[in-house]
Protein backbone atom coordinates (compact mmCIF):
# COMPACT_ATOMS: atom_id res chain seq x y z
CA UNK A 1 0.00 0.00 0.00
CA UNK A 2 1.05 3.15 -1.18
CA UNK A 3 1.87 5.88 1.65
CA UNK A 4 -0.35 8.44 2.12
CA UNK A 5 0.25 11.70 0.97
CA UNK A 6 0.07 15.58 2.22
CA UNK A 7 -0.03 18.61 0.41
CA UNK A 8 1.80 21.47 2.96
CA UNK A 9 1.28 24.83 1.39
CA UNK A 10 3.43 27.36 3.58
CA UNK A 11 5.53 30.63 2.30
CA UNK A 12 7.43 30.97 5.48
CA UNK A 13 10.43 28.23 4.67
CA UNK A 14 11.02 27.82 8.26
CA UNK A 15 7.54 26.87 9.21
CA UNK A 16 7.14 24.50 5.99
CA UNK A 17 10.68 22.67 7.15
CA UNK A 18 9.36 21.84 10.69
CA UNK A 19 5.52 20.34 9.21
CA UNK A 20 7.36 18.77 7.04
CA UNK A 21 9.91 17.41 9.55
CA UNK A 22 7.34 16.27 12.03
CA UNK A 23 5.23 14.94 9.56
CA UNK A 24 7.87 12.52 8.24
CA UNK A 25 8.47 11.17 11.33
CA UNK A 26 5.04 9.27 10.58
CA UNK A 27 6.24 8.46 7.11
CA UNK A 28 3.80 10.59 4.92
CA UNK A 29 4.86 11.08 1.62
CA UNK A 30 5.19 14.81 1.61
CA UNK A 31 4.61 17.45 -1.51
CA UNK A 32 5.12 21.14 -0.67
CA UNK A 33 4.63 24.52 -1.83
CA UNK A 34 4.94 28.55 -1.26
CA UNK A 35 2.18 29.80 -3.29
CA UNK A 36 -1.29 29.30 -4.07
CA UNK A 37 -0.35 28.69 -8.24
CA UNK A 38 2.45 26.32 -7.10
CA UNK A 39 0.02 24.45 -4.72
CA UNK A 40 -2.41 23.85 -7.36
CA UNK A 41 0.26 22.62 -10.03
CA UNK A 42 1.04 20.32 -7.38
CA UNK A 43 -2.52 18.89 -5.98
CA UNK A 44 -3.17 18.63 -9.86
CA UNK A 45 0.30 16.48 -10.59
CA UNK A 46 -0.17 14.29 -6.97
CA UNK A 47 -3.49 14.66 -5.96
CA UNK A 48 -2.71 14.69 -1.93
CA UNK A 49 -5.13 13.08 0.78
CA UNK A 50 -5.11 16.19 2.61
CA UNK A 51 -3.89 19.93 1.81
CA UNK A 52 -2.61 21.69 5.24
CA UNK A 53 -2.45 25.41 4.13
CA UNK A 54 -1.42 28.79 5.70
CA UNK A 55 -3.89 31.58 5.39
CA UNK A 56 -1.98 34.11 4.02
CA UNK A 57 0.20 33.48 0.99
CA UNK A 58 2.09 35.91 -1.90
CA UNK A 59 -0.75 35.14 -4.49
CA UNK A 60 -3.58 35.01 -2.69
CA UNK A 61 -5.48 33.41 0.59
CA UNK A 62 -6.34 30.16 1.45
CA UNK A 63 -10.18 30.88 0.88
CA UNK A 64 -8.92 31.66 -2.84
CA UNK A 65 -6.72 28.06 -3.05
CA UNK A 66 -9.90 25.87 -1.09
CA UNK A 67 -12.12 27.17 -4.08
CA UNK A 68 -9.47 26.01 -6.96
CA UNK A 69 -8.77 22.84 -5.18
CA UNK A 70 -12.41 21.94 -4.58
CA UNK A 71 -13.08 22.08 -8.41
CA UNK A 72 -10.37 19.95 -8.93
CA UNK A 73 -11.00 17.57 -6.30
CA UNK A 74 -14.21 17.85 -3.55
CA UNK A 75 -13.02 15.02 -1.36
CA UNK A 76 -9.60 16.11 -0.48
CA UNK A 77 -10.05 17.68 2.77
CA UNK A 78 -8.00 21.07 3.65
CA UNK A 79 -6.90 22.15 7.32
CA UNK A 80 -6.35 26.23 7.34
CA UNK A 81 -3.34 27.38 9.26
CA UNK A 82 -2.73 30.76 10.56
CA UNK A 83 -1.36 32.85 12.54
CA UNK A 84 -3.86 35.43 12.43
CA UNK A 85 -6.99 33.95 12.45
CA UNK A 86 -10.32 35.13 13.67
CA UNK A 87 -13.72 33.81 15.17
CA UNK A 88 -15.31 35.27 11.77
CA UNK A 89 -12.37 34.01 9.29
CA UNK A 90 -12.97 30.28 10.78
CA UNK A 91 -15.99 30.28 10.40
CA UNK A 92 -16.02 31.54 6.59
CA UNK A 93 -13.31 28.94 6.41
CA UNK A 94 -15.15 25.99 7.79
CA UNK A 95 -18.53 27.58 5.66
CA UNK A 96 -16.48 27.21 2.57
CA UNK A 97 -15.32 23.45 3.24
CA UNK A 98 -12.12 23.72 5.32
CA UNK A 99 -12.12 20.15 7.23
CA UNK A 100 -10.41 22.46 10.26
CA UNK A 101 -9.12 26.08 11.07
CA UNK A 102 -6.10 25.47 13.48
CA UNK A 103 -3.99 28.67 14.80
CA UNK A 104 -0.06 29.42 14.65
CA UNK A 105 2.20 28.24 16.54
CA UNK A 106 0.09 24.81 15.71
CA UNK A 107 0.54 22.08 18.35
CA UNK A 108 1.93 19.55 16.21
CA UNK A 109 0.74 16.82 18.31
CA UNK A 110 -2.99 17.87 17.91
CA UNK A 111 -2.80 18.51 14.19
CA UNK A 112 -1.36 14.94 13.75
CA UNK A 113 -4.36 13.97 15.05
CA UNK A 114 -6.34 15.86 13.14
CA UNK A 115 -4.45 14.76 10.11
CA UNK A 116 -4.84 11.53 11.40
CA UNK A 117 -8.83 11.65 11.96
CA UNK A 118 -8.94 13.26 7.90
CA UNK A 119 -7.19 10.09 6.87
CA UNK A 120 -9.37 7.62 8.48
CA UNK A 121 -12.71 9.28 7.18
CA UNK A 122 -11.05 9.42 3.79
CA UNK A 123 -9.95 5.66 4.10
CA UNK A 124 -14.08 4.68 5.11
CA UNK A 125 -15.26 6.36 2.13
CA UNK A 126 -12.90 4.86 -0.17
CA UNK A 127 -13.67 1.50 1.96
CA UNK A 128 -17.40 1.88 1.60
CA UNK A 129 -17.31 2.95 -2.10
CA UNK A 130 -15.14 -0.62 -2.94
CA UNK A 131 -17.87 -2.66 -1.50
CA UNK A 132 -20.57 -0.63 -3.38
Amino acid sequence: MSREAILIVEDEPAQRLALGRYLRLYEFELSEAATCAAAEMSFRSRRPDVVLTDYELPDGNSLDLLRRLRSIDPSVPVVFLTGHGSIELAVRAIKEGAEQFLTKPVDLPALLAVVERLLEGRRARKQKLLLQ
